[in-house]
């Protein structure tokens, strides 16, 4: 196949260029016609020896010979001297043009024929394993479910009911708080300040009351002071006194007035420390609110991750295209690339090597191979490459193929490929420059 491609390629190349005479052009056109049905010839084809009677005689594929119309001229003649030699030359080429068509077809029908025993099996023969593992489970679970309908709405319902419950702690209430605290400036209160405003009111009155019941030359200004600070100085020190007779005084003195006022400043002190929690939760309640909400976003963030990287992974499998990342593109690329620098590097062996140095017809054949795979493998996945590198990447492969190019330039070619691409030299993800990382 690559001798019969590399023939073609060289002689596409020859009839490129000029001819002297008209009976070097005839020859070129005899040659092409030979060796047109030389290539389109479908002997030698039959299918590969494959399982139960491997070792059985083949039988060739059947296929119909075909002949072109070599001659330019009619017989006899060296030119065209009339309309009829003209309208001849044209029935001959579409003559020409119908056989090759028939011979393309034939050739195609054959190949396909031929290569039918190498085909894959289905995807479904491929994965009976699995296929056949997930029907068990999934027939299980259904007779399961028929026999146990109550209990598997039971769960059903407990699911339902947890799911909800997870939702509104975690989703629904802080993203409702958030909203109020941002948007409306509105934030949750532990401590009614109309209550503890009318707890001091409470306790400075106590005071004022007991002040001037056992200090009654108190000045006015040191009353105002005592009840503007809510000193309970004077409490401790008359609590102090009447401890000394305190089964005396429990009756007849002041202790159980003093043990109230005591309580009321506890509790204004209570209520002051419950504002001060209010505080350090209105400055920390967005932060609370926001935290509230990652569980959710993990738990939905890591089915969503499972679900598609499941789905990924059955498509993949089921599919019957290749699915690559940009960096296993980019190695088959290297690789392919590889393999045409090392046949073009096989031209340089030997003491008889000359920069004049061009490839041999079997050679030729299997660069054409090459770069076929090449460039099929980069029309797959152009979608990768950023428009500017498609251009440069077409225009080096169609250097690499150009008409009359010698190894030298062709190497050379290679190595400009290899430094203005980063995909070809770069092996770190963050190097490669790709639309869809």
């Amino acid at each position: 196949m690559q001798r019969k491609i590399g023939m073609l390629k060289e002689l596409t190349t020859r009839c490129s260029s000029t001819f002297a005479n008209y009976e070097q052009l005839a020859g070129r056109m005899k040659e092409g016609m030979a060796l047109l049905e030389l290539v389109y010839s479908t002997n030698g084809l039959c299918p590969p020896r494959k399982g139960h009677g491997a070792f059985k005689s083949q039988d060739p594929i059947l296929f119909t010979a075909f002949y072109f119309d070599d001659n330019i001229f009619e017989k006899g003649c060296d030119g065209i001297t009339s309309s009829d030699d003209v309208v001849n030359s044209m029935r001959r080429v579409e003559n020409n043009l119908i056989v090759f068509r028939t011979a393309q077809t034939q050739f195609s029908r054959c190949f396909q024929a031929a290569m039918a025993p190498c085909r894959p099996p289905s995807k479904i023969r491929q994965r009976w394993l699995q296929v056949t593992t997930v029907a068990i489970c999934l027939t299980a679970g259904g007779f399961w479910v028929v026999n146990n309908q109550e209990e598997f709405r039971a769960g059903i319902a407990a699911m339902h009911a947890a799911l909800q419950e997870f939702l509104n702690e975690h989703m629904l209430e802080p993203l409702q708080a958030i909203f109020e605290e941002v948007v409306l400036n509105q934030k949750p209160e532990i401590q009614d300040a109309k209550a503890l405003l009318d707890t001091k009111d409470s306790l400075r009155r106590m005071l004022s009351d007991f002040v001037k019941d056992t200090n009654p030359k108190v000045s006015s200004a040191e009353m105002n002071r005592i009840m503007d600070e809510m000193d309970m100085s004077v409490v401790s020190l008359q609590y102090e006194k009447q401890l000394a007779a305190a089964v005396k005084n429990l009756m007849t003195g002041d202790i159980v007035r003093m043990l109230l006022i005591q309580v009321q400043f506890i509790k204004k002190e209570l209520m002051v420390a419950m504002g001060a929690i209010d505080e350090l939760m209105h400055a920390n309640q967005l932060n609370m609110q926001m935290m509230a909400t990652v569980p959710t976003f993990l738990v939905f963030g890591g089915l969503y991750k499972l679900v598609t990287s499941a789905f990924h992974m059955i498509y993949k499998r089921m599919s019957d295209r290749l699915f690559y990342d940009s960096h296993e593109i980019a190695g088959f690329l290297r690789n392919n690339l590889r393999d045409i620098e090392r046949l073009l590097n096989k031209q340089n062996r030997g003491s008889g090597v000359s920069d004049e140095a061009v490839l041999g017809v079997r050679d030729l054949g299997f660069l054409i191979l090459l770069l076929h795979q090449l460039r099929d493998l980069f029309e797959s996945y152009r979608a990768l490459f950023q428009e500017e590198e498609q251009e440069r990447f077409e225009e080096d492969l169609d250097d690499l193929i150009g008409e009359g190019l010698l190894v030298s330039q062709q190497l050379a070619v290679i190595q400009r490929m290899y430094h203005s691409h980063p995909f070809l030299y770069s092996t770190k993800p963050n190097k490669a420059r790709w639309i869809l990382d």
